[in-house]
């Protein structure tokens, strides 16, 4: 899937858990149970975006199995059979679709149950479309699954902080679906937002991605940020070391390559503040 800003990434500041209310899914015809004894960490993830992974596989999900092609009756429900907030990254009937989905506590013994086969529920729900999966702070969130040459990559966060080029870089395959490859030496590929709304401060957030820089990157113009009116900014580029390094307002985070917007983004990048 993208090349992403995805202020998402573990937060384990304080945070308030999202009201959540019963729903009846008596009448979907398919579910599913869905774990996550791979979580390794001892604290509890409040609000967090777990990204759930969908293919016609022994664990009898089909894609026949759908009343909508888009997977507009796909739902989710934790175990007390509250509804929960999802956002569907990539739905691809013939491969591996990816979901997002805001579990409200997660651990290694969390259970959520994915629903689905509901001829009367086609149409997905508001919260879909509207950032409520990634409600928890984030200023933006950004899957680059666009198609094709395009000059907006869109933000998935409330804030509607959408991303603006000159120079599409181009669509390429990514960990999660599709992302974007940039192009090297003195092409300029800047993918940013002027002015983002949110509240971004340079005192305490976390930036997360995907993403590999090839052998010889050196130009610092393939880069991703947010730019406040102030023109602090916070951003990733490519520089002459060939590592993807992060600037907080203009000062070196991190040179190690460890974090940052290098040639090729192959994951959901964010912002997150708190």
């Amino acid at each position: 899937m993208v090349l992403a800003i995805v202020l998402s990434g573990v937060c384990f500041c304080p945070l308030t858990v999202t009201p959540l209310y019963a729903a009846d899914f008596s009448d979907w015809l398919y579910s599913m149970e869905i774990t996550f004894d791979g979580y390794a960490g001892s604290e509890t993830l409040t609000n967090f975006p777990a990204l759930v992974a969908f293919q016609e596989d022994s664990t009898g999900f089909e894609y026949s199995q759908l009343a909508s092609d888009t997977g507009g009756d796909l739902r989710f429900a934790d175990s007390d059979g509250n509804e929960l907030n999802y956002e569907i990254d990539t739905w691809n009937e013939a491969g591996t679709s990816y979901v997002w989905v805001q579990v409200p506590l997660l651990t290694a013994a969390t259970v959520i149950t994915a629903y689905w086969g509901n001829n009367d529920e086609t149409s997905a729900p508001s919260y879909t479309t509207d950032g409520s999966t990634w409600s928890q702070g984030y200023i933006g969130v950004y899957h680059l699954n666009e198609e094709g040459t395009v000059t907006t990559y869109n933000d998935s966060s409330p804030n509607n902080n959408d991303l603006t080029c000159s120079a599409s870089p181009v669509e390429t395959n990514g960990i999660i679906a599709t992302g974007r490859a940039f192009a090297q030496g003195s092409t300029t590929q800047p993918i940013y937002k002027a002015s983002p709304a949110g509240g971004l401060t340079f005192s305490e957030y976390t930036v997360t991605c995907w993403a590999s820089a090839v052998a010889g990157a050196t130009s610092w113009r393939n880069w991703w940020g947010l730019l406040r009116a102030d023109n602090a900014y916070t951003r990733g580029e490519v520089a002459d070391t060939g590592y993807p390094n992060h600037y907080n307002d203009g000062n070196l985070i991190n040179a190690s390559g460890h974090c940052g917007m290098p040639l090729i983004s192959e994951g959901t990048v964010g912002f997150i503040t708190w």
